[in-house]
C-alpha cells in the first residue's frame, strides 16, 4: 500500500454500513484505480475490565491481502493532543502533532503548511515537499513525494486519518 504514489481514504461508514461483526472499516484505495489496498479500524482494548475505557483508542491500519497489520495510531495527551504512530512491531515511528510531524527522537521532520483550496502541504526541514492531503467528495487524497521513505509515508497516512 505504501508503495503507491497516491492513496484515497474513503469516508468512515455509517452504522448501517458496518460489517457483520459491527466493526467499521475505513477503506484505503489506490487513488488512480480505486482498487482496495487496505483499511483502518478501531482496535478494541484488551480484556473487558471496568477501567478499559480509560485506555487510549487505537486505530489499526491493515493491508487487504491476509489483513496484516501495517501500523497503529494512538491518541496521546501531553502538552497538547498528538497521535503516536507505531509500526507492526510496536516500534515508535513518528508523532503527529497539530502543525508538525516528529521522528522517533522528537525532532521535527515535517511541517504542515496550508495549501490552495484547503489542502495540507507537508514540507521537510530543507523545504522539500514530502506529500499533500486534499479533501474531495470521495474522501481524503494522500499524495506522496517520490523520495518519501516508508516511515514518512506511514506518518502522512496517520495525519490523514486524524484529519
Amino acid at each position: 500500500m505504501l508503495e503507491q504514489s497516491a492513496l484515497l481514504l474513503r469516508p468512515w461508514p455509517t452504522a448501517a454500513d458496518a460489517g457483520a461483526d459491527g466493526a467499521a472499516r475505513r477503506w484505503i484505495v489506490d487513488a488512480a484505480t480505486a482498487a482496495p489496498l487496505g483499511f483502518a479500524c478501531w482496535q478494541a482494548p484488551p480484556g473487558k475490565q471496568w477501567w478499559s475505557w480509560l485506555l487510549p483508542a487505537v486505530l489499526a491500519v491493515h493491508e487487504v491481502e491476509d489483513e496484516p497489520l501495517l501500523f497503529t495510531v494512538c491518541r496521546f495527551w501531553g502538552l497538547g493532543p498528538s497521535w503516536v504512530v507505531r509500526d507492526a512491531d510496536d516500534r515508535l515511528v513518528a508523532t503527529v502533532r497539530r502543525r508538525r510531524i516528529e521522528d522517533r527522537f522528537g525532532q521535527t521532520v515535517l511541517r504542515v503548511e496550508a495549501g490552495p483550496d484547503g489542502a495540507c502541504l507537508f514540507q521537510g526541514r530543507s523545504g522539500h515537499e514530502a506529500g499533500t492531503l486534499t479533501r474531495s467528495p470521495e474522501g481524503i487524497r494522500v499524495t506522496f513525494a517520490a523520495a518519501a521513505n516508508p516511515f514518512t509515508r506511514m506518518a502522512l497516512l496517520a495525519a490523514a486519518l486524524r484529519w
